[in-house]
């Protein structure tokens, strides 16, 4: 009777396999097409922010009694890094099975979508460079609304966290040599373009902080990333 018990336990077991093995794929799949697709958003709000950009650098605000008065052209800087985040993953010539974001899990996957689309960092931009041109011209012309640059900040700095979590653990993964992931050396160039990235990111977004103060309680929160 035990016998046969473990039999069928065992014909039970060879039968789930390829039940797993299949779910397995099929979530590879699902997770593949979700990560081609927030390429494709990258590309598209990539090139929108462009539109944004050259708004700014058109059209200045300038005060001619304060020439260090010129919150535009002192973001550029910020939202140049920011488009340079979206291109980096959004490259078409990128195949979707070698993005340095391949081996994630979808739940991560869809942690990182969500950080990135949930809050749009096109609107986010948008409304803070529409915000200059309304604070200078309707309120006085020295005001510039920190909590809208703010929104920009607290968009990517969760998504960013995300990615070098994600990337920590890869870092203690076995290396895998097949052309159909990413391999560990790509990994670690991608963790030190992001380390790069990261600090100069920072860097201009401080810089633009030095010049135009963020509100105390948003200026803590800053901080406190």
């Amino acid at each position: 009777m035990v016998g046969r018990t473990r039999s069928a336990q065992g014909k039970e077991t060879k039968q789930a396999t390829p039940n797993v093995k299949q779910a397995r794929e099929s979530e590879a799949r699902a997770s593949q097409a979700d990560l081609a697709a927030l390429q494709e958003t990258f590309r598209k709000t990539s090139e929108q922010i462009g539109n944004v950009l050259a708004y700014a650098i058109e059209y200045p605000i300038e005060k001619d009694e304060d020439p260090n008065f010129r919150p535009l052209q002192d973001f550029i800087p910020v939202i140049k890094v920011c488009r340079i985040f979206l291109n980096k993953l959004s490259k078409p010539t990128i195949n979707v099975s070698t993005h340095p974001l391949a081996q994630m899990s979808p739940a991560t996957l869809r942690s990182f979508s969500k950080a990135m689309t949930q809050k749009s960092l096109l609107i986010a931009v948008g409304h803070l460079v529409e915000s200059f041109g309304y604070d200078f011209r309707k309120k006085c012309p020295g005001f510039i609304n920190g909590e809208m640059a703010y929104d920009v900040f607290d968009i990517l700095h969760p998504a960013v966290d995300i990615i070098k979590k994600y990337l920590r653990k890869q870092r203690g993964a076995t290396a895998v040599t097949s052309a159909a992931v990413p391999s560990a050396d790509s990994l670690a160039a991608f963790a030190q373009w992001l380390d790069d990235w990261f600090t100069a990111y920072n860097r201009s977004v401080r810089r633009f902080i030095e010049l135009y103060p963020l509100p105390q309680h948003l200026f803590n929160q800053f901080h406190a990333y």
